[in-house]
């Protein structure tokens, strides 16, 4: 008994010994596997902090009544075309209905935030849709590649502080804040001034109310127009980058912008002087377009207006102007030009949550130049456009049912536009087509689907 005892103490013992084994063997086997897990919740968290994917998937089925300018495979309206009569006059050729529908203007973007070193904070944004320039195969396109600085609390006069961010990159332009709220794709243009663009922005806000904005601003995308038709030349050999400056102030649902963007382009580089020969010309025209802004949020409801009241030259950001010539100096061949201008403003209400009602109203008048050109040959209007163009107006009522993040809109969308008549004459003293005065009109109904994300 006493032997059997001292066997199953032994055995006790042993079995002890191997569990405890184990546990250490165990305990080492799951030592490197802790510090794996716990590095990948910290790039999960790290990711979830700095970045943030974002976008959606949007489709619009639009019907039209008339042949218009438009781009984007149709889905970027501007403005219905003038009477194009047949052979005998018996027919307008652009009297033409169409139905679209296309789903190339899905977005994707990429947020990166709170990144510090020390008291400077740093971001960046990649945003890029699909496009279709020319042709109808759709490609990915760049809208916003840049990255900020920042700056929270900088010490002013008075005890005040003040926030100050640097933006460098590829962004909205500086005139174009504060859009509509309108479901088409081209987001109010040609009323609303369109445009983005690389750009070197300082934004500096104080009391968190008052912003200034400065800006130096190149081309790439949305250019001047000239003898070389759309190009950056016109702004890589001037040397002279467009330059804005803004003002905001927002407090209490309201918000007010104003700002004035200065463009200084050479249409042409090369001249012939009165020796007939080739040489370099001092061409060059500045242009100022002025912009103010106002909008109101509270609740449901939102109000936005916006003006270009006197727009030079501003086919750049999508205005219905532009220049011409005014005196050719042909001794050193050098040409001297003035801008075109033009009016143009939009209010936009939307009201709701749910169910939202929405009405966009815009207006455009051409009010040509101020000193007399050549001729119109040598007038270089928005390309968008069309140079007899007197005055445009459009009213767009909509309806948007919001299931979550799905979107379903419906848009009634009317156009009309005075031309004039070229067969009748340009009048070179205002850069205007003024005889035969006519209007014609294009109703688009549109619908879209889209589901953000």
């Amino acid at each position: 008994m006493k032997r059997f005892l001292m066997l199953v103490g032994t055995c006790c013992l042993s079995l002890g010994a191997m569990q405890a084994n184990q546990a250490n063997l165990t305990a080492v086997q799951e030592t490197p596997v802790a510090p794996k897990e716990a590095k990948k919740e910290q790039v999960k968290e790290h990711l979830k902090q700095h970045f943030k994917l974002y976008g959606f998937v949007r489709d619009y089925l639009s019907f039209d009544t008339r042949e218009s300018k438009a781009g984007t495979l149709d889905e970027f309206y501007y403005l219905p075309k003038d009477i194009e009569w047949n052979e005998d006059e018996s027919k307008d050729l652009n009297d033409q209905i169409s139905l679209r529908y296309l789903a190339i203007t899905t977005r994707l973007g990429l947020d990166v935030k709170d990144y510090r070193v020390g008291r400077t904070q740093f971001g960046a944004k990649i945003e890029g849709d699909f496009f279709c320039l020319n042709g109808t195969t759709a490609t990915l396109r760049l809208r916003h590649a840049y990255a900020t600085m920042a700056w929270d609390s900088l010490a002013i006069a008075g005890g005040k502080y003040a926030k100050v961010q640097l933006l460098m990159g590829q962004n909205w332009h500086p005139i174009s804040t504060g859009s509509p709220d309108d479901i088409s794709f081209n987001y109010g243009a040609p009323f609303n001034a369109y445009n983005r663009s690389p750009q070197i922005t300082l934004t500096t806000t104080f009391d968190k109310r008052f912003t200034l904005t400065a800006s130096l601003i190149w081309q790439m995308q949305y250019l001047c127009t000239g003898p070389e038709g759309n190009s950056v030349n016109y702004m890589k050999y001037a040397c002279t980058p467009e330059a804005f400056i803004g003002f905001g102030f927002r407090q209490n649902g309201w918000e007010f912008n104003l700002g004035a963007d200065l463009v200084s382009i050479k249409p042409r580089r090369n001249g012939m002087n009165a020796d007939s020969i080739t040489v370099p010309v001092s061409d060059r025209i500045t242009a100022i377009n002025p912009c103010i802004y106002v909008g109101y949020v509270h609740g449901n409801l939102a109000i936005r207006a916006k003006s270009v009241p006197y727009s030079s030259g501003g086919e750049h950001i999508y205005m219905m102007s532009g220049y011409g010539v005014t005196k050719k100096d042909y001794a050193d061949g050098h040409y001297d030009y003035t801008p075109l201008h033009c009016s143009s403003t939009w209010l936009s209400i939307l009201y709701g949550k749910k169910w939202q009602g929405g009405l966009f109203l815009g207006y455009i008048e051409n009010l040509g130049s101020s000193k007399e050109v050549t001729s119109a040959k040598e007038v270089y209007f928005n390309s968008n456009g069309f140079i007899n163009m007197n005055r445009m107006y459009r009213i767009v009522p909509s309806v948007r049912y919001n299931i979550g993040k799905f979107t379903l809109a419906l848009q009634y969308h009317y156009t009309a536009v005075q031309y004039g008549d070229k067969s009748k004459g340009f009048d070179t003293q205002t850069a205007r087509y003024l005889s035969g005065l006519h209007y014609v009109g294009d109703h688009r109904v549109e619908m879209m689907f889209k589901f953000s994300f």
